[in-house]
């Protein structure tokens, strides 16, 4: 996606190494009206690919566009986490976020940049269900994206476009634990238009985690398959 961006690999996360996981996802941005939307997320994350619970996410979020290209969205984040003992969430998340996004198509290929703002509470949660401790971190992410259109006519099973994003988190305010850099991740998907509202992504994507000095030492490397939806929640819109 965790007092920092996620809650996989903490043991990675400490000593260095490589994980593997598989995230699973839908992402909703739901028009109503010409300027207002809601967005609608939800992540399921398995390790290594599907055996054991990593991490479950959900994401909720109004979309104001004033102007063609872009858009403001205010949202809530909640997400638990798992140790690799246990099926039982060890650890529990909420974050509120602001999101500003632009996008623009140039030629063939659509740019697009993301500023995200995140004020994270995060807690560790005991057999009892109970949180033990709260820990408040502030973040900025910052992505920037492409995607671009097969040249050539697909057919069948051959991709319609390929995604790519890198997208870099640093740590800021007084509870950063003197360390600003928090992660990276890079992306690539292959896209299918299923159709004008829905699409299909397969994609790999490669996190870098830092140890506790700030020196990156977890390479996770995540299969993703998500569905993206633009369907309007309102008949005539497109």
């Amino acid at each position: 996606m965790t007092s920092a961006l996620t809650m996989s690999q903490p043991s990675l996360a400490q000593t260095g190494g490589a994980g593997q996981s598989a995230w699973y996802m839908y992402l909703g941005d739901h028009p109503i009206t010409d300027h207002w939307g809601v967005h609608l997320e939800t992540q399921i994350r398995r390790e290594p690919w599907v055996e054991a619970p990593e991490q479950s996410l959900t994401r909720v979020g109004v979309n104001y566009k004033p102007f063609h290209g872009w858009t403001f969205r205010p949202g809530y984040t909640y997400v638990r986490g798992y140790s690799p003992e246990s099926t039982d969430a060890s650890k529990i998340r909420h974050t509120i976020f602001e999101d500003i996004e632009w996008s623009k198509k140039l030629t063939h290929v659509k740019l697009g940049q993301r500023l995200r703002f995140e004020q994270s509470f995060s807690g560790d949660r005991d057999q009892a269900d109970d949180v033990l401790d709260w820990d408040f971190r502030e973040r900025g992410r910052y992505r920037l994206m492409a995607e671009i259109p097969a040249f050539t006519p697909t057919k069948g099973p051959l991709p319609d476009y390929y995604s790519l994003y890198d997208e870099v988190a640093l740590r800021f305010g007084a509870h950063n634990e003197g360390r600003t850099f928090d992660q990276n991740r890079a992306y690539g998907a292959l896209g299918w238009n299923l159709n004008e509202s829905f699409q299909l992504e397969l994609g790999y994507l490669r996190q870098s985690l830092p140890v506790a000095n700030g020196v990156i030492g977890t390479q996770n490397n995540a299969f993703q398959l998500s569905i993206n939806s633009k369907l309007p929640f309102r008949r005539g819109l497109k």
